[in-house]
């Protein structure tokens, strides 16, 4: 009998042991998956072809095979210096847009999806459904201007946590290309502009405040389907206000305060179309006050007020 308890024993304990090995695994597995971060609703990718920029934001962020993924574009045209209006992005409306979908890291099979225009200035919208667990290509392609372009990046599927390349791919702005001597312009309508050369004066002052006014107005105007007087109203106000500041700082030439004063008079003419409700004349005047007046102090007189050469 005793034997026979002990040779139970040497079945039983090995399988004893086996089962606990089994179960600390499983604990470990599950302190590793608890570990992981939650998949993002919403990722941002980056994307350039030539002097265009291409955002792409990706609904759910870490796409699952099977499920239908929404890709929402933000398509704009990086010019060499800064738009008067939009600034350093302008937005690119109008185009033909194929969307061209690739597994296995771009060498598989390729499903191509027209891309629609969405109701903003250069936004675009399409969808998708991955079919499998890949690694795939998405590209961007058409033509602007005449020119083609073809923007691609990569869009894990079933993939989670991303490898740390993927994870960090296009993740920050992309870098837009350098401006000439310190010159300032703001990003996107309605941010403010900055500058590696910080000089404190009351023309300096006065430019910083210009800026923000005009792309605050040109978001007002320009943004959605029709110009919004109501929003743009205040802003005119703060514009006329900044160039006044404009026109009593000292200027670097001795064409700056009569240019300053034309555009004074440039502003306070669209402060009076926008107030008295009249849309086509107040597209038309802040057109005529970045076109003839801000641009012509830019290329005349920005190097100037930046310290450049």
């Amino acid at each position: 009998m005793r034997f026979l308890l002990i040779g139970i024993a040497y079945l039983i304990l090995p399988l004893m042991a086996a089962a606990e090995e089994s179960k600390l695994a499983d604990d470990k597995n599950e302190k590793v998956e608890s570990a992981q971060p939650d998949k993002p609703e919403v990722r941002t990718l980056r994307a350039k072809s030539g002097s265009l920029q291409f955002v792409v934001h990706l609904r759910p962020g870490v796409p699952d095979p099977g499920k239908v993924v929404e890709a929402e574009i933000e398509m704009a045209d990086i010019p060499p210096i800064p738009d008067p209006i939009y600034g350093e992005r302008i937005p690119v409306k109008g185009v033909h847009l194929i969307a061209k979908v690739t597994d296995a890291d771009g060498a598989g099979y390729t499903l191509a999806y027209r891309v629609h225009a969405l109701q903003d200035a250069g936004q675009y919208g399409f969808h998708f459904t991955p079919i499998r667990k890949d690694n795939y290509r998405l590209a961007l392609t058409g033509s602007y201007k005449g020119v083609p372009f073809n923007a691609s990046l990569k869009v894990p599927v079933g993939i989670w946590p991303l490898p740390a390349e993927e994870a960090a791919q296009n993740q920050t702005a992309s870098r837009l290309p350098a401006l000439p001597g310190g010159m300032r312009a703001p990003a996107s309508p309605g941010a403010k502009s900055s500058s590696p050369k910080q000089v404190e004066s009351a023309l300096h002052a006065a430019m910083e405040r210009m800026g923000e006014s005009f792309s605050l107005m040109g978001e007002a105007l320009y943004q959605g389907r029709r110009a919004d007087l109501k929003k743009a109203k205040p802003i005119a106000v703060e514009l006329s206000k900044a160039i006044r500041q404009g026109v009593e700082a000292s200027g670097p030439d001795p064409v700056y305060p009569a240019w300053m004063q034309e555009t004074l008079d440039a502003a306070q003419a669209l402060e009076q179309s926008i107030g008295s409700g009249k849309r086509k004349a107040a597209l038309r005047d802040f057109g005529a006050l970045g076109g003839q007046h801000c641009n012509r102090c830019h290329l005349k007189l920005r190097w100037q007020l930046d310290g450049g050469a």
